[in-house]
């Protein structure tokens, strides 16, 4: 398949995989749960007497976006097939791809909100050999192997005390202060920046000793 055609299908499977990323923790937890991890609450039994700026809410990808939005509209209705290089129509379809991701819809709902979410790990710095930033992503792959997603749905995860044992691509859960904020890195563009407590490999349930940074 020639190149530009090549590409669209590229990110329209970049598309399908991260819609199914973004779903499969959310899956994985509510099959563990019995319930939705949109916006679940309290963190633990220790935070029932805080108040809800203070409290710990684990959140999911599909909570990063606007509902409405569709990442694949610039791309609807296009036959990929019917397509030959450099098509206007693929390039066209490509750019505003890549446009609309750039600048894709944030949630305001949650600035400043102390968060939980998983997801893979894309190293961005590390300090005497432990991992000090990274981006948080939501499917594997992301920003590595294939396009990054879009930017609603990547955190700029940049750690109060650096961790070792992390590693490129590795699962886990990240906890910290979420901000709206854009930002351009190495590896693609962040919508959301996240003042990280901790960082610890993903678990379905975990216990609050699991959860202790560096265990």
């Amino acid at each position: 398949m020639k190149r530009i055609v090549l590409a669209v299908v590229v990110f329209i499977v970049v598309v399908i995989g991260f819609w199914q990323g973004a779903a499969y923790f959310s899956r994985r937890a509510e099959e563990k749960r019995g319930k939705p991890m949109v916006i679940t609450g309290s963190y633990s039994k220790d935070d029932a007497s805080k108040s809800d700026d203070e409290r710990l809410h684990t959140i999911t990808w599909e909570g990063l976006m606007p509902a409405d939005w569709n990442p694949a509209k610039s791309t609807s209705g296009l036959k990929i097939e019917d397509l030959e290089d450099n098509d206007p129509r693929a390039v066209e379809a490509l750019r505003k791809t890549m446009e609309a991701w750039k600048n894709a819809p944030l949630n305001p709902a949650i600035n400043g909100m102390n968060v939980r979410i998983s997801g893979f790990v894309v190293p961005l710095e590390h300090q005497d050999g432990a991992l000090k930033e990274f981006l948080l992503v939501p499917y594997y792959g992301a920003c590595i192997h294939v396009p990054p997603p879009p930017s609603n749905q990547v955190i700029h995860v940049i750690l109060k005390k650096p961790v070792s044992k992390i590693h490129s691509m590795d699962a886990v859960w990240a906890t910290g202060k979420i901000r709206v904020e854009k930002k351009a890195t190495a590896q693609g563009i962040a919508g959301y920046e996240m003042q990280g407590i901790s960082v610890v490999p993903y678990m379905e349930e975990t216990n609050n000793k699991s959860r202790e940074e560096g265990r």
